[in-house]
C-alpha cells in the first residue's frame, strides 16, 4: 500500500539553498542499509520551492522525503548520488 507524500514546509537558512539554472536545490543525505557494512550515506539534490523568505531564512516545500541531515559545508564539490562521510 503506497502512501502519498505530505507537502510540508521546512524552515532553513538561506545559504543552504543551491541555485541551479531555473530552480533551487537542497543537498540532503539519505542512508542505504548494507547488510554487512551497516548504513552507507549518499547525497541527493532535491528540487525545492520557496514559499516565503526573510533576510536570513527561507520556508521551502518540495516533493522529497526529509532527511535528518542537510549538507551545510563540503570540502569538495557536491556531486549527486556520491557516498559521503559525516565529520
Amino acid at each position: 500500500m503506497s502512501e502519498k507524500r505530505k507537502k510540508r514546509i521546512w524552515f532553513l537558512p538561506k545559504p543552504l539553498l543551491i541555485s541551479a539554472a531555473a530552480s533551487l536545490l537542497l543537498a540532503i543525505i539519505f542512508a542505504v542499509a548494507v547488510s554487512l557494512a551497516g548504513s552507507r550515506l549518499y547525497d541527493q539534490q532535491a528540487e525545492v520551492t520557496v514559499a516565503d523568505y526573510d533576510t536570513k531564512n527561507s520556508a521551502i516545500t518540495g516533493d522529497f522525503e526529509w532527511s535528518p541531515f542537510v549538507i551545510t559545508t563540503s570540502s569538495k564539490p557536491i556531486v549527486p548520488n556520491t557516498q559521503v562521510r559525516l565529520a
